[in-house]
């Protein structure tokens, strides 16, 4: 309902001339609103009529309202308040709103807005631009991604390593540096490293006699293989099934040469297994030359009891080893001297997942450039480096 008043001292014309601007400015501004598909109302002027009424009213001082109703309840006798009208195709604006008594115009619909070709050529280069902005991040998102589950796979080895602790007297599995398939004499049986029996064999590590964290794993040995190690081959199995299958590879993960156990055989003489393995490794590359023992001179831990210097969440049990020194699952460290023996994994943005034996586990970046092994080479001196010294402190400490 739109009210009207007049001024006590306004003249009666220029009252009328305020009526017709209000409902002129409205009509602008309601076809400005409609879309050109939904232009089909209709816009409604006083009739010569509703004119009169309103000087009359005037004259008296008082307020007049016109009501307004869609044509198709509107009243078409002589005493109706609107009458239909129009605007013409060819006029637009103001000057298009006002017509005669009576006569029937049509409104103009717009012509239906399109792209120009520069328009089009600036929106593919606004979106090549974001795609260009968007690339390092999403390839920053794989590697996260990757590292994640990475990490993810650790805590669960970790979980299945102090499970069997729980269930053997508290001792580690065993862990000799020879990749045998002896049954019940590896945590992680076979060699997995490039060229090796079973690179690409993962059924052994399935197996619970040979491979002793199996039975805590449900049959996953996927747990055993970082997701960005990216080599792939044909399975070299005994499974006929599995004959000429491309797959990935087994295994990236390796345990610590300074934790697990070794049977009375090898603990004395370095090789041979029989009777169970209850004697802690002797770790023999701790000191640099493969002739450490047992606590002579550095510590090494054959039960969870025994990870006392370093800590439990101090002391690494294990991490994902790079290919280029992969070999056995048991990874070589020299605390004497500042060189690689075996090589950590550098695969996560120049970092590394590693597991405690509290159970946690952690993504290390790594910042000597030196650390990037780039040929499979032999031992690598790495004098002052920042990331050997990191790894000394939570692999082992001198006992005597």
């Amino acid at each position: 309902m739109n009210t009207i008043s007049d001024s006590k001292n306004g003249s009666v014309g220029g009252f009328i001339s305020s009526c017709a601007s209000v409902v002129t400015q409205a009509h602008q501004y309601l076809a400005q609103r409609l879309e050109c598909d939904a232009i089909r109302r209709f816009c409604f002027l006083p009739s010569r009529a509703a004119k009169l009424r309103i000087a009359a009213s005037a004259r008296e001082r008082t307020i007049v309202t016109a009501h307004v109703k869609p044509p198709d309840v509107c009243d078409r006798s002589a005493d109706a308040l609107v009458r239909v009208s129009r605007r013409p195709r060819s006029r637009t604006g103001a000057s298009a709103l006002l017509s005669p008594p009576g006569q029937l115009r049509r409104i103009a619909a717009p012509e239906a807005a399109a792209f120009t070709l520069l328009e089009l050529l600036a929106v593919i280069g606004v979106v090549l631009c974001l795609a260009a902005l968007l690339a390092p991040a999403l390839a920053s998102t794989s590697h996260g991604s990757k590292a994640f589950q990475c990490m993810n796979n650790m805590r669960r080895l970790m979980r299945a390593t102090l499970i069997y602790a729980q269930d053997n007297s508290d001792f580690f599995p065993p862990n000799p540096d020879d990749g045998n398939t002896v049954p019940g004499h590896d945590w992680c049986a076979g060699g997995a490293g490039i060229g090796m029996a079973h690179e690409f064999d993962s059924d052994i590590l399935a197996d619970p006699h040979r491979s002793l964290l199996a039975p805590y794993l449900g049959g996953d040995v996927q747990v055993f293989h970082c997701p960005a190690d990216n080599r792939v081959g044909r399975y070299d199995g005994a499974d006929l099934a599995k004959q000429g299958l491309i797959v990935p590879a087994a295994r990236t993960i390796s345990i610590s040469g300074a934790v697990g156990t070794v049977c009375r055989t090898f603990a004395f003489s370095g090789g041979g297994h029989s009777g169970p393995p209850i004697y802690p490794v002797n770790g023999p590359w701790l000191d640099g030359m493969h002739a450490n023992m047992h606590n002579h001179p550095w510590r090494t831990y054959g039960k969870t009891s025994a990870v006392l210097d370093p800590g439990p969440a101090s002391l690494f049990v294990l991490l994902e080893e790079y290919v280029l020194g992969l070999n056995d699952s048991c990874f070589a460290f020299s605390m004497a001297s500042p060189k690689w023996v075996d090589f950590p994994g550098i695969v996560h943005d120049f970092g590394c997942n590693f597991a405690f034996a509290d159970g946690h586990a952690e993504l290390h970046k790594w910042r000597d450039p030196r650390t990037r092994i780039r040929a499979l080479v032999g031992q690598v001196p790495v004098p002052g480096s920042p990331d050997w010294l990191w790894l000394s402190q939570r692999t082992s400490a001198r006992a005597q």
